[in-house]
C-alpha cells in the first residue's frame, strides 16, 4: 500500500467579526483561480509553523493582525498544475482579528463581509471556502 504523499502546508482563515465572515476575491490576472472568492489563504514556507503561516498570510492578504485562532479542520488534496500533481495539506482556522480596516494585497481585487449564516452561499466562492465556513459554523 502506498504511503501518504509529500504535501505542502496551506492555511485557510475563516475570519469572523461581529457575526460576519471576510471573503476576498482573487485578482483577475492571477494564474491560479482568477476572480474566485475565497477565505484568506496561503502556502506554508520552509521552517514556518502553520500558526506562523496563518498570521503572515492574514497580514499580507488583508492587512489584519491575528488576535486568536482555533484549528477547525485539515485534509489532504491535490492540484493538477502544468501536467504535474501538487499535494497540499490545508489547515482551516476559525480566526478573530484585531481592530482595523481591510487592506488588500495585489493578489486580491475585492472583499466582502457576509453574515456567517449565508457566507458559504456567496456566488463564486470556492468549494474549499464553502467547506471551511461550514466547519466554522459547526464549531461556534
Amino acid at each position: 500500500m502506498p504511503g501518504r504523499p509529500e504535501a505542502r502546508g496551506l492555511v485557510r482563515a475563516v475570519v469572523v467579526r461581529d457575526g460576519h465572515v471576510l471573503l476576498v476575491q482573487r485578482s483577475a490576472d492571477e494564474d491560479l483561480f482568477p476572480n474566485v472568492w475565497q477565505c484568506p489563504a496561503g502556502g506554508q514556507e520552509a521552517g514556518e509553523s502553520v500558526e506562523e503561516t496563518l498570521a503572515r498570510e492574514l497580514l499580507e492578504e488583508t492587512g489584519l493582525a491575528l488576535a486568536s485562532a482555533r484549528r477547525i479542520g485539515s485534509d489532504l488534496t491535490f492540484l493538477d498544475r502544468n501536467g504535474g500533481i501538487e499535494w497540499w495539506e490545508p489547515h482551516n482556522f476559525l480566526v478573530e482579528v484585531g481592530p482595523g480596516d481591510v487592506r488588500l494585497s495585489h493578489e486580491h481585487q475585492a472583499f466582502a463581509w457576509l453574515p456567517l449564516a449565508v457566507a458559504d452561499r456567496h456566488p463564486g466562492l470556492s468549494a474549499e471556502g464553502q467547506a471551511a465556513i461550514r466547519q466554522a459554523r459547526r464549531t461556534l
